[in-house]
């Protein structure tokens, strides 16, 4: 097999489908803007299929995927065997210019290519690390409460009678504001700006959701509609003044209902550690909800020297 440089045009016609948006051709031109540059690359047989595609963006000297997304994709038309995607990984590490750090979904999201990509990248990295990522199971539990272990269900409980109200499909503005404020009291950086999620819109379905209490809007989540099987939480938190009513217990339970009655069988919590270190205090609440313990890889690829 060989790996051929392509168009991102190209790439896109012999890959025109990917489990999420993330992989997708009009999320990733939305975001081009980025990257320094664009480069596509593709794994051909001997009768000139393209097996395995791949799209990275150039940031500070590095070829990244995603270079603007929470997790990247390799595409494909139909999976490929292990020796394929080892064969790819060491193909890239040949050609490519610069270092390659590329981050993998958890399983979950694709539960037969992705160990196989990740076996494959293992082999030819030169450092990885893994993100801790949590994940409701929608199919597991008859209802939320079901999955509460014993003190998440007594903040449950303690949460159902404060007299919130969920509002779906809420104010996106409003929404935003909640978030803002939230990482802002805990001094967390926002990495997105209100524009770039309406721009982001254009091409991924979220939904904006919020929590009121006696008129006040106190927490709220901004979720992606990624395929229909998963939808991800993308930012979730509430305001300071209201801890002891348990909101976040509260909007969890919500959040995971309505997931739940519209069909979806996950529902992505997202990281709770940075390049690998753990937040235990997070690990300990998202557990406590009944999630799923799944991991994020990330693979730095050195070039091989010529």
């Amino acid at each position: 097999m060989e790996l051929h440089e392509l168009a991102v045009e190209e790439l896109y016609r012999e890959f025109p489908a990917s489990v999420t948006p993330y992989g997708s051709k009009a999320f990733n031109l939305l975001n081009a803007p980025r990257a320094e540059r664009l480069a596509a690359y593709a794994l051909c047989d001997s009768k000139g299929k393209a097996r395995l595609g791949l799209l990275a963006g150039k940031r500070d000297g590095e070829w990244c995927v995603p270079y603007s997304a929470p997790f990247g994709e390799v595409l494909y038309r139909r999976p490929q065997a292990f020796a394929t995607c080892m064969e790819f990984a060491a193909e890239l590490r040949h050609r490519l210019d610069s270092p390659l750090r590329l981050t993998l979904a958890p399983d979950f999201y694709d539960p037969m290519m992705l160990p196989r990509l990740k076996g494959a990248f293992a082999a030819v990295a030169k450092e990885s690390f893994i993100d801790y990522n949590y994940s409701y199971p929608l199919t597991r539990y008859p209802d939320f409460a079901s999955g509460l272990g014993g003190n998440a269900r007594n903040h449950y409980n303690r949460s159902l009678r404060a007299g919130f109200v969920f509002t779906p499909d809420a104010d996106s503005r409003q929404v935003y504001e909640v978030i803002r404020r939230n990482r802002q009291e805990h001094g967390y950086p926002l990495a997105m700006s209100y524009d770039a999620l309406q721009a982001t819109a254009a091409v991924v379905d979220i939904d904006w959701h919020l929590l009121s209490l006696d008129g006040v809007a106190v927490a709220a989540a901004v979720v992606y509609r990624l395929n229909p099987s998963v939808a991800q939480v993308i930012y979730w938190g509430d305001i300071a003044g209201y801890a002891a009513e348990r909101p976040m217990n509260f909007l969890a339970g919500c959040v995971a209902e309505l997931y739940r009655n519209a069909g979806f069988t996950t529902l992505d919590i997202g990281p709770s550690s940075s390049r690998g270190i753990p937040d235990c205090g997070l690990c300990t609440f998202k557990e406590s909800l009944g999630c799923d313990l799944s991991f994020k890889n990330t693979f730095i690829v050195d070039v091989r020297k010529k």
